[in-house]
């Protein structure tokens, strides 16, 4: 098997990307991509995720690529003074890897932090009430 090119883990990677804020705003949540986090700083969250539920804060979701510049130990504190600026806005942060967006692990973690999520089904499961999915409702192709 070819290794993946830089440029097709991208494309795929964004595509992933698309697909995680698509489920999001179908499922009536706002989402901002790279929001600022304070003026003195040039920092943006990935996504700041708006659910429009009475008393949730707003959800910073940072995708974290292994690799990037967090491994040294300068890194890892200007990643710390980041999320500070992230709290001191009264923001929740959920920090997922790319891997987890991938998998769907992300759409999980977000929705234990009372987003609303709207995973699409594949009717995989095999699992039918009378010719519907029992997970979604929907119809099942004999």
């Amino acid at each position: 098997m070819a290794r993946e090119s830089k440029e097709d883990r991208a494309t795929r990677q964004a595509q992933q990307e698309w697909q995680l804020v698509d489920v999001l705003r179908r499922a009536g949540n706002l989402v901002e991509p790279e929001r600022p986090v304070c003026s003195e700083r040039k920092w943006r969250v990935d996504y700041l995720i708006l659910t429009g539920r009475r008393g949730n804060s707003p959800i910073a979701l940072e995708i974290q690529g292994i690799g990037f510049g967090h491994h040294s130990f300068g890194a890892i504190m200007k990643t710390y003074e980041k999320n500070n600026a992230i709290a001191a806005q009264g923001w929740r942060l959920v920090q997922v890897t790319r891997a987890q967006v991938a998998s769907g692990e992300a759409l999980e973690a977000l929705a234990r932090c009372g987003v609303r999520v709207e995973a699409p089904c594949p009717h995989s499961s095999g699992q039918t009430t009378e010719g519907n999915c029992a997970k979604c409702g929907g119809t099942v192709e004999p």
